[in-house]
């Protein structure tokens, strides 16, 4: 998923950086600003939900294979913009990216 983001994204004009897992995540929201962050919600060590929990003020969205609604439902209350199943439209996501990030002011 993370090489579908690093090579797709970009040619829509959005700039990508990646993490390995959800400790690295973390790790990247203290030390830079972000405007948007994906998150799945299975990732090495914490999950996307842990990690969701400590985004205060940056928007996420989750793109994960869960698809119960009682997990789209947990992303949706943890605050993401958008919980995306896969697979999914990649052309399609920067439509959502942008609209996450329309809702939020940008």
């Amino acid at each position: 998923m993370r090489f579908l983001f690093r090579v797709n994204l970009p040619l829509q004009g959005f700039e990508v950086v990646e993490a390995a897992d959800g400790a690295a995540v973390l790790e990247l929201v203290r030390e830079q600003e972000f405007d948007l962050v994906l998150l799945d919600v299975m990732m090495p060590g914490l999950s996307g939900f842990d990690v969701a929990e400590h985004l205060d003020g940056i928007p996420f969205i989750f793109i994960s294979a869960r698809a119960d609604p009682v997990d789209v439902q947990r992303g949706l209350d943890l605050g993401a913009a958008d919980y995306i199943t896969k697979p999914f439209d990649p052309i399609g996501l920067g439509d959502r990216i942008e609209a996450a990030l329309v809702g939020r002011g940008e």
